[in-house]
């Protein structure tokens, strides 16, 4: 066996997002490593609240406490769901 390299993975391309605080009352700030295009919120059961562009910031406030999903899409298509607790 000659030339085996091993496998690696590119970190550069890895989507990485943090929101917070989380649980929150009111405002989830979010961090990403990609421009974030399209922030989608959904309840436990897919139904969609609302829909932002082009922020790093979503608002709670004014729903009810439990679970929620951001979907969270990028400038170059990259789609990530995380769950957030409104408190």
């Amino acid at each position: 066996y000659k030339n085996i390299t091993p496998l690696t993975i590119d970190d550069t391309n890895l989507f990485n997002i943090t929101l917070y605080p989380n649980p929150t009352s009111d405002k989830v700030n979010i961090s990403s490593n990609l421009e974030i295009d399209e922030l989608n919120l959904y309840t436990l059961i897919g139904q969609e609240i609302y829909t932002v562009y082009e922020k790093n910031m979503i608002d709670l406030s004014h729903l009810n406490k439990g679970v929620y999903f951001i979907k969270l899409t990028t400038i170059t298509g990259e789609i990530s769901f995380k769950k957030i607790r409104k408190i």
